[in-house]
C-alpha cells in the first residue's frame, strides 16, 4: 500500500525492497512444503501468506518432519511503464562452520524474449538447518540507460562535463 502508514508497517514487517530505477514488484515467500503449482493458483499470494513467510521474515523450524527442505515462491511483475522481465535469480547466502561468508546465485526463471511477470517455486535441496542462511530475490530486465545519460544527451556537445563520456 503506497501510504505513509502502509510503508512504515511494511518496514516493521521487513517486507520491503528498494530500487533506484524501474518499479518492478518482487515477491518472495518461504515455507515448508509450498505447493509446486502455486504459480498457477489464482489465489497465489493468499496461499503464500497462509503457508509461508514473506520476504524479510524469519522462517521458523518445521514442526514434525526432520530433514524437511524449504520451498520458496519467487514472483515478480514488471514496471507498468518499464521493460519486460528477462529473469529471476535467487541469491542464497550462508555462514559456514568457521564463520566464512558464502553466496550463490541460483537461476530460477528466464525469458529472453521478455515477460510481464515471472514465477517459480524452488526447493532448496542443499538446505542445512544447522547453517545460518538468507535468501533474496533478484528480478532482471534488459539494461537501460541511467538518468544521467538522458541529462548528458540534453546538453550541447561542447559544454558537456567529462562525466558524460569518461565512463564514470
Amino acid at each position: 500500500e503506497n501510504t505513509r502508514e502502509g510503508v512504515f508497517n511494511a518496514m516493521l514487517r521487513r517486507e520491503v525492497f528498494g530500487t533506484s530505477g524501474p518499479r518492478i514488484r518482487p515477491r518472495l515467500f518461504a515455507g515448508w512444503g509450498l505447493d509446486d503449482a502455486l504459480c498457477d493458483d489464482r489465489n497465489m499470494l493468499a496461499e503464500a501468506y497462509a503457508g509461508g513467510v514473506p520476504m524479510g521474515g524469519d522462517l521458523a523450524a518445521p514442526n514434525g518432519v526432520a530433514g524437511q527442505k524449504p520451498s520458496l515462491l519467487a514472483y515478480a511483475v514488471k514496471d507498468p511503464e518499464g521493460r519486460q522481465l528477462q529473469s529471476l535469480q535467487l541469491v542464497k547466502g550462508w555462514v559456514d562452520a568457521d564463520g566464512g561468508l558464502h553466496n550463490e546465485v541460483i537461476p530460477l526463471a528466464e525469458e529472453l524474449a521478455g515477460a510481464d511477470n515471472l514465477c517459480r517455486v524452488y526447493s532448496d535441496r542443499s538446505f542445512d538447518p544447522l547453517q545460518p542462511a538468507y535468501y533474496y530475490l533478484r528480478a532482471v530486465e534488459p539494461a537501460s540507460p541511467r538518468w544521467h545519460t538522458y541529462d548528458c544527451a540534453a546538453l550541447p556537445a561542447d559544454p558537456r562535463p567529462a562525466v558524460c563520456s569518461d565512463g564514470r
